[in-house]
């Protein structure tokens, strides 16, 4: 039975709902909620946050008694919504879809919804999940199909992945090769090998000292030979790439020249990086080299205590537009979430908390 404070709340939004929003306002989601709202305003502004509680048996689409919402561009981040205790809410799981027939936005005690893993990927054990007392059992795992394949290479400080751009697995047997920074040297073995699901070990990236020894520079003909590191001036009597007098191509942060050869200059940018710009610039007759690309960061950076996690000792990078597993905390910690990087926000969905977002750490 609805109390009187409820029916005149009714009849404000009602009244309400002509009422013109500036820009980036909301209005009042008058949802058929089954709980209350805190605040309950007719209009909300942009960036405003409000909470709302489940009436008693009931919980949010979040697993907990209250949760909130956020007025984004006069749009609300979901819409609120209360379902019954055992009910669970929707299910992630990494590298696998629900199967559409079985897409909803909450499920009923005993309800059973079944997965696809994604292409190149198979389930550990079976492909479905039963919503139980409000928990779904155990989740099925996507895993790749070639056991021994690899995850992408882990980070090396200070080099590049030389002639490989970024994907989520490798096949065993694949070998790659690792370059220093120009102002780095390899101490150890450039190359790792995918064997049984993991890299062999690397050396690792050390600065040299302050006047480096003199380096391998490609010539006109493709040989070898040796030249100093130029200075970024042109040396009177010196010749160059390709028999020009050119000093050696511009350094770039978090990059590197891969290969030079005749008048070019090739660079590539370290993992977690894209290259902005043409990747070849070339020098001119009088000696100067074109605009170099730069390297912009591509990724996102996950450290120390996040809302529903379980803490992060070490920092987690995450590729743009990639996912990765994080562990909940809490009542939810037989649970993962799933975080995706995206234009430097990590958005993460599970853990009971139907989605939030956390910007990269800097």
């Amino acid at each position: 039975m609805q109390t009187q404070q409820q029916i005149i709340n009714y009849l404000v939004i009602t009244l309400c709902m002509t009422c013109k929003l500036t820009e980036g306002q909301c209005r009042n989601p008058n949802a058929a909620l089954r709980g209350f709202f805190h605040p309950d305003n007719q209009i909300y502004e942009e960036n405003a946050s409000v909470n709302y509680k489940c009436d008693p048996g009931l919980k949010t689409l979040t697993g907990g008694w209250w949760s909130t919402f956020t007025c984004r561009e006069r749009e609300w981040s979901h819409t609120p919504q209360c379902i019954d205790k055992t009910d669970c809410i929707t299910p992630e799981v990494l590298h696998a879809q629900i199967k559409p027939r079985y897409v909803k936005t909450s499920y009923k005690n005993g309800d059973t919804v079944h997965f696809d893993c994604d292409k190149g990927y198979e389930p550990n054990a079976g492909n479905s999940a039963t919503c139980l007392n409000g928990d779904w059992t155990p989740l099925p795992i996507c895993e790749p199909g070639d056991k021994n394949a690899c995850p992408a290479p882990p980070k090396k400080h200070n080099a590049v992945v030389l002639g490989q751009d970024y994907q989520p697995s490798f096949d065993e047997g694949t070998v790659l090769e690792y370059k220093c920074r120009e102002s780095h040297e390899m101490n150890g073995a450039t190359q790792s090998t995918c064997e049984k699901g993991g890299w062999t070990e690397t050396g690792s990236c050390e600065l040299k000292a302050d006047r480096p020894a003199p380096t391998k520079r490609p010539s006109a003909t493709g040989d070898f030979g040796y030249s100093d590191r130029g200075t970024g001036t042109t040396n009177p009597g010196s010749r160059g790439v390709g028999g020009q007098n050119c000093p050696d191509p511009p350094l770039i942060t978090n990059g590197d020249v891969i290969s030079q050869l005749n008048k070019a200059a090739t660079y590539q940018c370290a993992n977690f990086y894209k290259l902005v710009g043409s990747k070849t610039i070339t020098c001119s007759r009088v000696g100067e080299w074109q605009t170099p690309p730069t390297c912009e960061a591509n990724f996102c950076k996950v450290m120390g205590k996040v809302s529903y996690l379980m803490e992060l000792n070490t920092a987690k990078y995450i590729n743009e537009g990639a996912s990765e597993y994080f562990q909940c905390d809490g009542r939810w910690y037989r649970y993962s979430a799933i975080g995706t990087c995206n234009n430097g926000n990590i958005h993460f969905r599970g853990c009971g908390q139907y989605d939030w977002d956390i910007p990269s750490v800097q």
